[in-house]
Order: structure tokens, then sequence, then C-alpha cells
């Protein structure tokens, strides 16, 4: 089976390998030194010479554990959404009790970087701007550098907050030089790893923020998470052999150097959008996010049916309102330009037997 998915994604047989290896315990001098390893190679991926802090749970306990841990309750947040994840943060803000300003575009659509100047003028309260960068529920990836720099102009004490979850390791994204507070990415996506770990960049304004903030949460407090990861320990047991796996693949995106990776995936990319539309089918909204292709379809079941049938093959469905109309594609993980080119012949292989039935 080949999973063409937005997560969770295909492994390299090096981080299947590290999944087999005998348990280590979290306390052992030899775990120690993989975490630190770990946690020196996200720096390198995110780009930072800030913490990156690790967390067990999906990218979204990641995106709750920063909120939360950085943000008081009484404070007011900004939130612009362009797709379902961005709705989530939504949803995330309000279970939290925060005071938020809710930013919304259609699904389909980008924010315009004036767009979000506006509403961060306009909310002069605001102690966080939380956005997604690129949105697996559309396959559009916003102006995040563009956006950054300027909301910084207007409020340089804002906390600028990334769901990097589908672009971390797959397309650039630029912590320090961006000056972005809190940036969240999920193992199993372009860090090519199994589920089960979230990674939290924080910039120093961000662990100023969490600095003696009152938390509702004892497993979500990042305060606790940073202490001992001074301490290069884990605060709770960890998923020991996901980190082992996330560490494999660190090292292979660390050998082939990120900016490598981010290449690699828009060749993949670029590849797999161009040989849809020759193939007669249209890709939904702005399709800018490299990681995720969304594709219109009117039989969108039917043909994920006869892919997985057919070919072993796995692609998503879609989300929401496009959950009888789109399909979507993942082109992360451990996949080459021949994978590409094998699912574009099975692709179009499944249309021909759809088509004939």
């Amino acid at each position: 089976m080949t999973l063409f998915t937005p997560g969770p994604v295909q492994l390299s047989a090096e981080v299947l390998d590290a999944l087999s290896r005998p348990l280590l315990h979290h306390r052992s001098a030899e775990f120690t030194q993989l975490s630190v390893t770990m946690w020196q190679h996200l720096q390198t991926v995110f780009c930072t010479t800030q913490p990156v802090l690790v967390v067990a749970g999906s990218g979204t306990t990641g995106l709750e554990a920063a909120m939360c841990s950085t943000t008081a309750e009484s404070d007011t947040i900004v939130i612009c959404s362009h797709g379902r994840f961005g709705e989530r943060l939504v949803q995330i803000a309000h279970s939290h009790g925060y005071r938020v300003v809710h930013h919304h575009v259609a699904w389909g659509s980008t924010i315009d970087v004036q767009e979000v100047v506006d509403v961060i003028t306009n909310t002069p309260s605001a102690k966080a701007l939380w956005l997604v960068h690129a949105e697996t529920s559309t396959g559009v990836a916003l102006p995040l550098r563009d956006i950054a720099l300027a909301v910084r102009s207007v409020a340089p004490d804002l906390l600028i907050c990334v769901d990097g979850v589908t672009s971390i390791g797959v397309q650039e994204v630029q912590t320090d030089a961006w000056d972005l507070d809190v940036v969240v990415a999920g193992s199993q996506k372009g860090l090519s790893a199994p589920p089960g770990l979230a990674a939290i960049a924080v910039s120093h304004r961000a662990r100023t923020a969490m600095s003696g903030l009152t938390v509702r949460s004892h497993t979500l407090n990042l305060a606790l998470v940073h202490a001992a990861y001074e301490d290069q320990r884990w605060y709770w047991t960890p998923p020991v052999h996901t980190v082992a796996a996330l560490t494999v693949s660190l090292q292979r995106i660390v050998d082939q150097t990120v900016q490598a990776r981010w290449q690699h995936h828009e060749q993949l990319s670029q590849v797999l959008k161009a040989g849809l539309q020759k193939q007669g089918l249209t890709l939904y909204g702005d399709a800018t996010a490299t990681g995720v292709i969304v594709v219109n379809h009117p039989q969108p079941k039917a043909l994920r049916d006869v892919l997985r049938r057919e070919w072993d093959i796995v692609v998503a469905g879609g989300q929401g309102t496009l959950q009888h109309s789109a399909f979507r594609i993942g082109t992360m993980g451990a996949l080459e330009m021949k994978d590409i080119e094998f699912f574009l012949q099975s692709l179009n292989a499944s249309q021909n037997l759809l088509q004939g039935s």
C-alpha cells in the first residue's frame, strides 16, 4: 500500500526500521542523547536557534498546548482562517474561554496581507495572532513571510503563532528570519515520521509570555515542558519508538538540507499538478500549498475505491463541504518522482475504469 495522503505519510525503510528496534528507557543516557539530537535537528528544520519543544499527541495537541501556554484566559486573540483547520483554532480558543476576533475567508481563497494588517490594527488589545500556513483541507498556503513582516511592523509585541503542520519540512518557513513566535508541526506530515508527536518552536517573546502564566492544564503546560527540555529530559514518558523514528527522519532531512527538501517537494507538487491538469482535472481553489493538492471530481469516493482496489493507492477524501466533490493528494513523506509518475498512470487508468463501469 502506498500512502498519497496528507498525513499520515509514506515512511522510508530507515524510519520503519527504527520502529522495530528494542525499546529504550526514557531516562537512559542513550535515549537522552537521541532526544538531544532530535531537538537539535528540529531547530535546523524549523530554521531557528530557539527551543523546539516536543509533546506527545497530534499537531492539534501541539496547537492547543501552545495557545493555552502563551495566552491568559482574559486575553484577546485574532484568528485568521481559510479552511477547516483555521476553524479548529477558533474551536480551541473558545474552549479555553479566550476573547476571539475571527477573520475568515471562503474555502479555497487565500488571505491578503492587508486584510491581516487591518484586523490587527483594528484590534489593539490583541495579544496573539493565529493562522494556518498551509491549509490541509483546501490546499491553499498563505503568504506567511509577507504577513508576518507586515504584522510585526504595526504590532511589534504581538505573538505571531502559526499552524505549520502541513508546511514545516515541506515548504519554506523561516521561523527566526520572519520573527515568528510559535510554529507548530506534527510528526506525521512534513517531518516524515509516524503520528504521535507535536513539535513547537517557541521564541523568546513566546517564552516570556509563558512565564508565570496560569495554565488550566497540566499536560499541555509548555512552561513545564520547557523546564524539562532545559535539563535535557522529558517532563513525562514520551512515545520512545516515535522519538527514535522521528530522529532518523530528521537526520535524513538535515543530510539532504532543508532547502533541498523544500525544492524536492515543490518539484513533486509541480509535476503532479501538471499531470492532473493534463488528464482534464481541475485543482480546487488557489492551490498554492506544496504538501497537499485538492482535486475537484464528480465521483471522488468511487475513484478512491478504484485506486485502492486496483493499485493499492490511498488518497484522502474531501473535508467539510468538499466531501462529495473533491479528493486530496499528499506529496509529503518518502515519495520520489517515480512515485508521482506511478500515481498519475494509476489515476488515469482508474478514471478509464470508472468511466467504463
